[in-house]
C-alpha cells in the first residue's frame, strides 16, 4: 500500500480501501480467482510468482502494470563475525546459479548483470528519499488503520 500512498497521500489509500473486500494472502488469491466464488473479487494483486500458478487461468488476465511492478527492497542480513563462517552459503545464495534458479521460478533477482524474466522491465518502488523522509512503521500503521476504518464488509 505505500506506493498508493506515495502517489496520492490517504485520500489514494482511503478510495482503494473502499474497493476491498478482505484481506487475503496470494496462495488464497490463487484459489479462488476465476471461480465466481462470493468471497473472490474482480480484482487481485499479488506477486509474479503467485500469478502463474492461479487453477481457473482461463477465466483471468494476469495484467503486469505498465508502470511497473511494486518493488519493495529484500535485504538479506549476516552478523558481522559469522560472514566469515557462512562464505560458502553466502556465495551460494548470491550466485548466478541462484539468480537463474529465481528467474526460472517467476521471482525476481536483483543480482547486477541478471535478466530478470518478468513480463515488465520497470520496477515501481518507493525509492530511497520517500524511505528517507518517512517514518516506514508508522506510515503502515496508518494504512493498516485507514483500511480497516474504510474497508467494505
Amino acid at each position: 500500500m505505500l506506493p498508493f500512498y506515495k502517489a496520492g497521500g490517504a485520500d489514494a489509500v482511503r478510495k482503494l480501501a473502499r474497493n476491498i473486500r478482505t484481506g487475503l494472502h496470494p496462495s488464497q488469491m490463487v484459489k479462488l480467482a476465476g471461480t465466481g466464488e462470493k468471497d473472490g473479487a474482480a480484482i487481485y494483486v499479488m506477486p509474479l510468482f503467485f500469478s502463474t500458478k492461479i487453477v481457473n487461468k482461463e477465466a483471468v488476465e494476469v495484467v503486469f502494470p505498465d508502470e511497473g511492478a511494486i518493488a519493495s527492497p529484500v535485504f538479506m542480513l549476516v552478523k558481522k563475525n559469522a560472514a566469515a563462517k557462512h562464505k560458502f552459503l553466502l556465495d551460494y545464495l548470491t550466485s548466478p546459479r541462484i539468480a537463474k534458479l529465481m528467474n526460472q521460478r517467476d521471482c525476481p533477482t536483483l543480482l547486477p548483470g541478471s535478466e530478470n524474466a518478468f513480463p515488465g522491465k520497470n520496477a515501481l518502488w518507493l525509492g530511497w528519499d520517500f524511505l528517507e523522509k518517512h517514518d516506514v512503521g508508522a506510515l503502515k500503521e496508518e494504512i493498516a488503520r485507514i483500511i480497516l476504518t474504510e474497508r467494505k464488509s
